[in-house]
């Protein structure tokens, strides 16, 4: 199609199935092909992990399935940003198929991959969401023309009908 020129590609050249939704401030991008999002010896991202040691008052969150096949401790060593967690510490992370934690909730999947458009279908796109957005505005133009112009000034008497 004139409008789209394919799939947007991950930086190995394969087809992007994951976005990071909040994007990234430099020229990265954010998008992601599904064998570069995360591998096996990943600590993966804290908002999937789990806390499985009993707390008082709330009830233990035990993972299900296989330990290291469906779910695995989390084990990190130390860096330059973080302490060392060990299974000690109870946080424990489901993988996927393929062993892998899951990404960031941050991240978007499409199977189908995300669609890389070409000048005119981005000038398209940027159209026709101004177009939408000049209609608002117009909309909106004429609701505060019609209150100032004709609602303010229906006499009192007659402001029943309205």
């Amino acid at each position: 199609m004139i409008l789209e020129r394919g799939k947007k590609k991950c930086e190995c050249g394969k087809m992007a199935v994951w976005v990071y939704m909040p994007g990234y401030a430099n020229d990265d991008s954010p998008y992601i092909c599904d064998d570069c999002i995360s591998s096996s010896e990943d600590v993966g991202c804290s908002c999937n992990w789990n806390y499985g040691l009993p707390q008082e008052g709330l009830p233990t969150d035990e993972p299900e399935g296989v330990e290291g096949k469906d779910w695995r401790w989390v084990e990190k060593e130390a860096d330059d940003y973080e302490g060392a967690i060990t299974k000690e510490e109870g946080y424990w992370q489901y993988l996927d198929e393929r062993g892998r934690p899951y990404p960031c909730a941050e991240y978007e999947y499409d199977e189908e991959g995300f669609s890389d458009y070409t000048w005119l279908g981005r000038k398209i796109a940027d159209l026709s969401w101004s177009w939408y957005i000049f209609r608002i505005k117009k909309k909106r133009k004429f609701k505060a023309w019609w209150k100032k112009h004709i609602v303010d000034y229906i006499p009192q008497k007659h402001e029943d009908l309205f």
